[in-house]
């Protein structure tokens, strides 16, 4: 069994053959700093090796999933001189691969808003339940001038479409709880107060069936995820790490720390 107190971003709960995974720090609506992206990395490979284990939720302590990256963290914000911006995109790539490969199913259950990085691993979980109060954006392009390249260029073309996707990731839009559902984005939208036990539950009764076909066919159905992934995952993080060296993909964190709306030159 795998030893969870390391953690301090995440908190891990195990109701019987599940474990649920909750981003936990509310303060700053879960946003990832430099511990949550190393344990975003770590969890999966603790819970592959956790054999009580057989399907996890995925969702976020208080008013939402996760706000994305913490632009207050020297991680994000450091001259890319002396930290090379692909030290994040390590750890962000391999926890996406991670739950992709994973033997066991995994539910996120999307409280409040998925932005960014979040959303990126909500929408690469095998079945996504979304609150009514829920929204999953994309601002990478919008607010901080950078690709979109944490795994929006795989996942959204995949869920809705090429043409949509376009739309979503251009203009950093978000798509609502009923709304995520009818184009689907999300495979369910419950009621706020029901969406977690409904993720449970699902879980629950995933972990309760035939594991080896469960997983089987995960594995089978996400060939379509990692020939999405040889295409293009790598080459949106090239591109994602070098628009955030520009002028305008400097000025957006700093004008996102100062309160005000950026100012893009297009250099």
């Amino acid at each position: 069994m795998s030893d969870y107190s390391k953690y301090q971003f995440l908190k891990i709960e195990k109701q019987g053959k599940v474990a649920i995974v909750t981003m936990n720090r509310p303060e700053s609506l879960n946003a990832m700093n430099r511990v949550g992206l190393r344990e975003m990395d770590t969890i999966w490979g603790d819970l592959e090796n956790d054999e009580e284990v057989l399907a996890v939720v995925l969702t976020g302590a208080g008013r939402g999933f996760s706000s994305g990256g913490d632009f207050r963290d020297d991680v994000y914000t450091q001259d890319p001189s002396t930290r090379p911006p692909w030290i994040a995109h390590m750890h962000v790539r391999h926890g996406i691969h991670q739950i992709i490969d994973a033997r066991y199913p995994v539910i996120a259950a999307v409280n409040g808003p998925a932005a960014g990085l979040a959303a990126s691993y909500a929408l690469v979980c095998d079945i996504i339940f979304i609150g009514e109060s829920g929204r999953i954006l994309d601002s990478h392009v919008s607010n901080l001038g950078w690709v979109a390249g944490d795994g929006g260029v795989i996942t959204w073309p995949l869920l809705i479409g090429l043409n949509r996707a376009k739309e979503y990731l251009f203009t950093g839009d978000p798509i609502r709880g009923k709304d995520a559902e009818r184009l689907g984005l999300a495979n369910r939208c419950f009621p706020d107060d029901q969406l977690l036990p409904e993720a449970i539950a699902f879980a629950q009764r995933l972990a309760g069936g035939p594991p080896l076909a469960i997983r089987g066919t995960k594995h089978a159905l996400n060939q379509h995820i990692r020939l999405a992934n040889l295409i293009a995952m790598d080459l949106g993080f090239a591109l994602e790490g070098l628009t955030s060296t520009t002028e305008d993909g400097k000025e957006a964190p700093q004008a996102f720390m100062q309160k005000r709306k950026p100012q893009f030159k297009g250099r």
